[in-house]
């Protein structure tokens, strides 16, 4: 049985199989009946990072954008009685408040820390623990505004939208992370979606549009979030977290700038949800979950050490260093019939100090070993590589250092050291 996490698992290599068999040979298959669109959308759970299982339901639609999708608009409010607060007037899914929006315009002042990201996820999971943590953790290192409980099921479906009002401390370059929580009643936070935005960009994405920001001038920003597919169930709460960064995720911006983000009825801040009026199900026969898909042949292997996964969190220490260390060992493992040993190891260091974004670093350590059997007139192979890679900068300038090495045998046979720079070009 094959099982690739989080699960549910699809019948993925069938599905193709079809589908060529249908426009190649002619077969005639359920392909015709199959939805145009074929979603996934998430129930909620507890925030895990080895999540093994994530429950949820396919749907089927016939077209993107889908007539039933329709937007919620929410409005971030800060008062003196309620707080940060998440407010959706005039609607249903949300418990009446006992104050509307207010119209007064009001700044909210974010600022940067470079603890935030205790709750970071791998950019690139291969189905290790490598997942979102509880949002929580990131909670007092950002700004959150959150909803009122909800009162019926609120189905996300699509890409949603913050738009804000801000200023920034300072001229240069700045980030702004927005992340939605799904705010369960135990307490644990559940990430959604999120959206990164270089501000910089804020006129748009080609050269010439890309500039400095000017401190203390006004920006209207429009930052996208990832699609997603979720329900937040009554009973829970709807979380918006934004923050200037989100280490190691995004890389820092080279000065710790503070966002001033201005909330209110009369300012351009609100938070856009895409919400389906209707799940449409998706039919019997064409249902993608599969407990034991198809999958290749596979070549039979001997495991003498198997594949375990570390990241280790030290927050600020004497020296107020940040560091996230992840470990990635992919195991030790012989291919039976070749009867070739391959050995790999990994370990990503990301490290920083309060207060200085420039002393961001990234370092990868990567030890692969591969040993090859006699053959023929050949002796016996011991082949062992060794890379060693940095990123760090300063305001201007991207460093990046690769170091590769190379025995046969446990001797040195190549070695050799890359250097080179790269502009920063407002990142």
């Amino acid at each position: 049985m094959c099982s690739i996490f989080p699960g549910p698992n699809i019948e993925y290599l069938g599905l193709c199989l079809q589908w060529w068999d249908f426009h190649l040979k002619g077969v005639e298959n359920q392909v015709p009946d199959i939805p145009k669109f074929q979603v996934y959308v998430k129930h909620s759970v507890d925030p895990e990072p080895g999540l093994k299982f994530q429950p949820g339901t396919w749907i089927a639609l016939d077209q993107w954008p889908h007539p039933s999708v329709t937007e919620l608009q929410l409005v971030p409010s800060t008062d003196s009685d309620m707080g940060h607060t998440l407010l959706c007037p005039n609607d249903v899914y949300f418990a009446a408040s006992s104050t509307g929006v207010p119209n007064s315009m009001k700044g909210v002042d974010i600022p940067y820390s470079s603890t935030t990201g205790q709750s970071c996820w791998e950019w690139l999971s291969f189905g290790q623990a490598d997942g979102a943590k509880n949002q929580s953790l990131d909670e007092k290192y950002s700004t959150c505004w959150i909803s009122l409980m909800l009162e019926k099921d609120l189905p996300i479906l699509g890409a949603p939208m913050f738009r804000c009002k801000l200023k920034v401390s300072h001229g240069g370059a700045a980030n702004i992370v927005a992340r939605l929580v799904d705010i369960r009643p135990n307490g644990k936070w559940t990430l959604v979606t999120h959206g990164v935005f270089n501000l910089s960009h804020h006129d748009g994405h080609s050269p010439d549009k890309v500039r400095k920001l000017e401190g203390e001038v006004e920006y209207d920003v429009s930052i996208p979030l990832h699609h997603t597919g979720y329900i937040l169930p009554q009973g829970h709460q709807l979380g918006l977290c934004v923050s200037p960064g989100f280490w190691p995720l995004v890389w820092p911006a080279p000065n710790p700038i503070t966002l001033t983000v201005f909330v209110g009825e009369s300012s351009f801040t609100s938070l856009t949800l895409p919400v389906v009026q209707q799940l449409p199900s998706l039919p019997s026969k064409t249902s993608l979950t599969c407990s034991d898909p198809t999958v290749g042949p596979a070549m039979p292997v001997h495991w003498e050490r198997p594949p375990e996964l570390y990241i280790t969190q030290t927050d600020l220490n004497m020296y107020d260093h940040n560091k996230r260390s992840v470990s990635s060992d992919q195991g030790r493992y012989t291919l039976v019939h070749e009867n070739i040993t391959v050995d790999t190891r990994t370990v990503e260091t990301y490290s920083i100090k309060e207060d200085l974004p420039t002393t961001a670093e990234a370092v990868c350590d990567k030890y692969i070993n591969i040993t090859f059997p006699e053959s023929g007139d050949r002796a016996p192979l011991d082949v062992e590589v060794k890379t060693h890679s940095v990123m760090k900068g300063d305001a201007t300038t991207f460093y990046l250092t690769n170091h590769l090495r190379v025995c046969l045998d446990g001797v040195e046979v190549y070695n050799k050291l890359w250097e080179d720079t790269v502009a920063r070009n407002m990142v």
